[in-house]
């Protein structure tokens, strides 16, 4: 599991900043139910199975922004 970090924003509308999801590789759109649970939407896969908050495609996509210094300005202060 990727480190997870503390946004000023919720991470649905964190992906939607053009300069942000510039640099995200966002999976292509599928009507494939990505696992078994139905009721769990994934904001970045625009599938179900999991909710944006457990997706380990975009916490690792996320935690190297984070690493490069790029959502500085995004985090909260600890």
């Amino acid at each position: 599991m990727p480190p997870r970090h503390n946004f000023v924003v919720k991470l649905n509308d964190l992906i939607a900043i053009p300069n942000i999801a510039e640099r995200l590789k966002i999976p292509p759109k599928t009507d494939k139910k990505l696992g078994p649970n139905k009721n769990a939407w994934c904001e970045f896969h625009q599938a179900f199975d999991h909710p944006i908050c457990n997706c380990l495609a975009l916490g690792h996509q996320l935690d190297e922004l984070v690493k490069n210094d790029f959502l500085r300005d995004y985090m909260q202060e600890t």
